[in-house]
């Protein structure tokens, strides 16, 4: 079996370069497709950059180095790079590998585990180490689908119809945290480009869900909400249930964040009624119920999120996509605190801190050293 990682890359990465393809000694070749033009700065921030990138690659490579070509920057969109490169990889699977990622086994045995999956899955995703959402960086070869962006925002890649994705236990992605300025320069580009998109597919759930997140994440959200209820207005043969339910989740927590505790309640049981196995979804309801200054409710909803956190063995096996590591973990055990607190339950308040504590601890193990 042969493992390929493609890394894209201008000759201002030299400061990340290494690191990124140091922790990836499981694969068997290192592709490198160079973008060549003005570099627009994404990665400067991360310290001096000087023009020896590639000279720095193929030295911590050694013989796994293969350089596949070149391409001017802004002469084609940058997924079309990314398809490029991945036509180039030959072997059994690709690796995603941006300059800006770390890749975290956590011991496990990588090339075992992708022998043993069956034909049929095609895609291997990776947990962030923060436990908020899960990627398609592993593919197998050759590439049956492509890489697709919104305006050039929102990349992902699209297999074809009837591939299969597993998630990788154990093993974690890191990307390097960009500076406010960058983030916030991000976010009005991925707010230009999916409202684009947005205009073209109007009943595409993706795009519009994505729109709706960015206006959030900008504290927009009575725009969020707007997008939101859109796209849970779509027919449910458009819409998958997991879908639906993180979109009750989301109206749910941007109707929280303006102080609309009794419609968040709502909205957080309307989606339940998709996906009663989300625990984020009874841990909102009893976070609003916590502002309701409704304790035994509270406790209650916190109780049902337990049954469903991560803490419960099994509880996170196959799950992919989008989550709320707090709900997860510690947040209904946080619930539970201040409630019995407040309930003149001062031994019950002492056992859930606990729980807190535990359960905090639980969470950084399992989202960034992949146990469980």
């Amino acid at each position: 079996m042969k493992i390929v990682s493609i890394t894209l890359t201008s000759r201002t990465r030299r400061d990340v370069i290494g690191d990124a393809l140091k922790s990836v000694p499981w694969a068997d070749e290192h592709l490198i497709y160079e973008i060549t033009g003005d570099d627009p700065g994404s990665l400067r921030q991360f310290g001096a950059c000087g023009d020896d990138t590639l000279e720095v690659a193929q030295a911590v490579s050694g013989s796994k180095y293969r350089y596949a070509g070149s391409v001017a920057l802004g002469s084609v969109p940058f997924t079309e790079m990314r398809n490029a490169a991945l036509a180039a990889a030959e072997g059994d699977w690709a690796v995603i590998l941006d300059t800006d990622v770390r890749y975290l086994t956590n011991g496990a045995d990588i090339r075992s585990m992708l022998a043993s999956l069956p034909p049929e899955v095609e895609i291997v995703r990776i947990g962030e180490d923060t436990g908020n959402y899960d990627k398609d960086l592993i593919i197998r070869l050759p590439a049956s689908g492509k890489f697709v962006a919104s305006r050039g925002v929102h990349e992902g890649y699209h297999p074809k119809p009837g591939a299969q994705a597993r998630v990788m236990p154990a093993v974690r992605f890191h990307e390097l945290p960009k500076s406010p300025e960058r983030k916030a320069k991000d976010a009005e580009a991925q707010l230009a480009g999916l409202a684009a998109q947005v205009a073209d597919e109007p009943d595409n759930l993706t795009w519009r869900y994505l729109f709706g997140y960015t206006k959030e994440a900008m504290h927009d959200y009575a725009g969020a909400m707007a997008e939101y209820t859109i796209g849970l207005g779509l027919p449910d043969s458009e819409c998958d249930p997991r879908w639906k339910a993180w979109l009750w989740f989301r109206m749910a927590n941007a109707s929280c964040a303006v102080g609309r505790h009794e419609q968040a309640l709502e909205f957080s049981v309307a989606g339940l009624a998709c996906r009663p196995d989300y625990a984020e979804l009874p841990w909102m309801a009893a976070v609003q119920c916590v502002y309701l200054k409704r304790w035994d409710t509270a406790i209650a909803w916190a109780k049902l999120a337990c049954v469903y956190s991560w803490s419960v063995k099994g509880t996170h096996r196959g799950r992919m996509a989008f989550k709320d590591p707090r709900a997860l973990w510690e947040g209904p055990y946080e619930i539970m605190a201040v409630a019995y607190a407040e309930m003149g339950e001062p031994a019950l308040a002492r056992w859930a801190q606990r729980e807190v504590m535990r359960m905090t601890e639980a969470r950084v193990a399992f989202n960034e050293r992949g146990q469980g």
